[in-house]
């Protein structure tokens, strides 16, 4: 059984990868809102792939279940099911018997395995949203007969859902992490007292920038089973149960700046054969082309996403401004990557590497990737575009500029400007010096 944790739309399309290819899955779901919804929809997801389609999320969603966008910000990846400073909860109640075969019986996990950590929802809203919750559940299974019908229109069942970490570390040998990447340290804090480093294998989905070396530098012991993916397979949107796959890279690679063992690395192939592994550690997780794409645009489009202007990411939110400061960290980034003499990619190479198109530039390539057509700009700045890609791809790129001695002054200036304006000292909670102690091959930098 393969372990997933995170339950945003990049973990929800992961288990439908896994279950839709024979691979039974447990997911822990950290939002007991989250997991009850889905108990109570027989751990059911109802996806539309809509790839190649120009069609808005909200009007997708009125599609698949009959009622409309809440108007949430686009990419919310619900910051692995809490707020924005990615907080998690202590470690959950003790684990079931975890037989694979009974374990299919998706009500199995039963309401035995509550969080000790529940979300007090007394008071005076708690009456209106369990009506809320009812209506919506309803509406949802009203719409299960109808749904079928639609030929793009597909029910994935989850072999196991949870809200104990302790039952899906029992269950599962590999462990894919889809959260955002600024709380793998959090992660790490949690599954430290549970994890085998003989038996336990885990992937980070993505991995961001040293996703693996954040990961392992925050374990009291040496665990050193752990491999980072570059980026996610499939572009997605999550609205309750109903998953919206927009589009879908032609590869994922991944890698380890640990040991790979052949055995783990047959094994993931098997299971994920979108998932390429690659023994260039430094030139894959520094083409971590989130950190450009993504709180750069977002940054320098800021006064329109705070006057509510309705506008595409993508196609509206990269003009030629903004194209010219991603240039400039870009060339940067290059810097760094030619003097550790790994593979560099330039951004808008990369996306035709991803998703088979031929764009000459990154304005080009950006516009011929249908599934950043009709992307809408994120409603508020508070977002794993900026809080995310600027804590965990573009500090540590900026520290291992410095630390081999090259300015990055473009890189560095936009950061502190981030900070300043959105009052989050980036350069000081960002992922800092990680890779240069990586470089001096010990393992006496353990915290």
């Amino acid at each position: 059984m393969i372990g997933i944790i995170g339950t945003g739309a990049g973990g929800v399309a992961l288990a439908k990868y896994f279950e839709d290819r024979g691979s039974k899955t447990i997911v822990w779901f950290h939002s007991q809102e989250k997991y009850r919804l889905f108990k109570s929809q027989n751990n059911v997801i109802i996806s539309k792939d809509i790839t190649g389609e120009s069609t808005s999320h909200s009007r997708i969603i009125t599609d698949i279940t009959g009622f409309a966008d809440r108007g949430e910000p686009a990419g919310a990846d619900d910051r692995l099911d809490a707020g924005e400073s990615g907080g998690l909860p202590s470690s959950t109640t003790a684990a079931k018997n975890c037989d694979p075969v009974a374990s299919t019986d998706a009500e199995g996990a039963g309401d035995s395995a509550v969080s000790t950590n529940k979300t007090d929802t007394s008071g005076s809203g708690a009456g209106k949203q369990t009506s809320q919750k009812k209506c919506l559940e309803n509406k949802i299974t009203e719409k299960k007969n109808a749904t079928t019908a639609d030929s793009k229109i597909n029910r994935t069942t989850i072999t196991r859902i949870t809200d104990s970490l302790e039952e899906l570390i029992q269950c599962a040998q590999y462990i894919f992490i889809v959260t955002p990447a600024r709380v793998h340290e959090e992660i790490a804090f949690l599954l430290e007292d549970l994890l085998d480093p003989d038996y336990h294998v885990i992937i980070l989905y993505p991995g961001r920038t040293y996703g693996s070396l954040a990961f392992y530098n925050n374990m009291r012991f040496k665990f050193d089973k752990i491999y980072e993916a570059q980026t996610i397979l499939h572009a997605c949107r999550l609205e309750y149960n109903n998953l919206i796959i927009r589009g879908r890279k032609e590869f994922v690679y991944y890698s380890t700046p640990f040991t790979a063992i052949q055995e783990q690395l047959d094994f993931i192939e098997k299971i994920f054969p979108d998932l390429k592994f690659n023994e260039d550690y430094p030139g894959t997780t520094l083409n971590n082309m989130g950190a450009l794409l993504h709180p750069i645009p977002l940054v320098l489009n800021g006064t329109r996403v705070e006057s509510g202007e309705e506008f595409d990411f993508y196609s509206d939110g990269l003009t030629n401004k903004v194209i010219d400061y991603i240039y400039k960290v870009q060339a940067e980034k290059k810097a760094v990557m030619r003097k550790l003499k790994c593979n560099y990619i330039p951004l808008y190479r990369w996306l035709n590497m991803m998703y088979n198109v031929d764009g000459a530039n990154l304005k080009k390539s950006v516009n011929k990737i249908k599934a950043y057509r009709g992307l809408a700009a994120p409603k508020t700045l508070n977002h794993r575009y900026i809080f995310d890609d600027i804590i965990t791809g573009l500090v540590p790129l900026y520290y291992t500029a410095r630390n081999l001695g090259i300015e990055a002054d473009a890189l560095g200036s936009f950061i502190n400007f981030a900070s300043t304006y959105m009052d989050k000292d980036f350069m000081q909670v960002g992922r800092r010096d990680l890779y240069s102690k990586y470089l001096s091959g010990t393992d006496n930098w353990l915290k």
